[in-house]
Formats: structure tokens, sequence, C-alpha cells
């Protein structure tokens, strides 16, 4: 992990605990097809958003359909695979301006009205990576 992620971020403003999420998630630009989809890999994950690397730059305040892909155990300790969808907007890139050949971006979202059951599934998520002492 690059010392940019490891460093605190200033004016912390989250309500809930985030946790380390190193997991493939799908982006895509509301009032977009899937062809206009790309990968995205996040970093942490809370109630509120997520922060994920990018390969390109986005608006800020763009807004996003997001399929996340979260491992979850069930009560026989069985690792189960959920992809969930939610809806966020873009509140911070870094850099905050396009740069000409950069391949990496990142990029915080925060999560929009998220349905209650995904909500139950990110929470669910969050105290299981805590649980298991990989949380940041």
């Amino acid at each position: 992990m690059s010392e940019q992620h490891q460093k605190p971020r200033p004016s912390e403003r989250r309500r809930s605990p985030r946790v380390q999420a190193e997991h493939e998630l799908t982006l895509t630009a509301q009032g977009q097809s899937d062809e206009g989809a790309f990968i995205a890999r996040s970093i942490d994950v809370s109630l509120g958003g997520i922060y994920c690397n990018v390969d390109r730059h986005i608006e800020l305040f763009s807004k996003l359909s997001i399929a996340l892909t979260l491992p979850l155990f069930d009560e026989h300790d069985h690792r189960h695979l959920l992809r969930i969808p939610v809806e966020g907007v873009v509140v911070r890139m870094e850099p905050e301006e396009p740069e000409s050949g950069r391949t990496e971006y990142a990029c915080a979202v925060s999560f929009v009205h998220p349905d209650p059951d995904i909500e139950l599934v990110i929470a669910k998520y969050i105290l299981q990576t805590m649980a298991r002492g990989m949380h940041s």
C-alpha cells in the first residue's frame, strides 16, 4: 500500500468505522449504459461510503452506480461473496485535477440513500472485518 493511503486524512467526518476493503468493484456513471462501466479497487469502506483506486479522473459530484463484491461469513464460518448495488457521489479525487498519462487516481465516494438491506450487508461486513482484526 502506498504511503499516500496510510497517512491520516485531514478533517475526518466519518460517523461510522471504516475498514480496509481491498475488493473489486464496478463503477458506472449514472445515465450511461453498462458499456461505460469500469473496474476499480476499493481501499476501505464504511457505512457512509467507499474509498477506491480508479484508472481515470472522475469529476467531483458525479453520480455513480457501484457494484461492490463483499465477502461475508455465515454462522458456520463459510465465506460467501455478495455482489451488492449501491448509488454514490464522488466527493474527493486525488489528485484533484486530471493529469496527462496518469493511470491511477484515489476516489472517495459517498453512498446516497442506500437501501436498508444493503446497509445491513455493509454493516455486517464491517463488523465481521473488525472482529477478525483486519480494520484500519
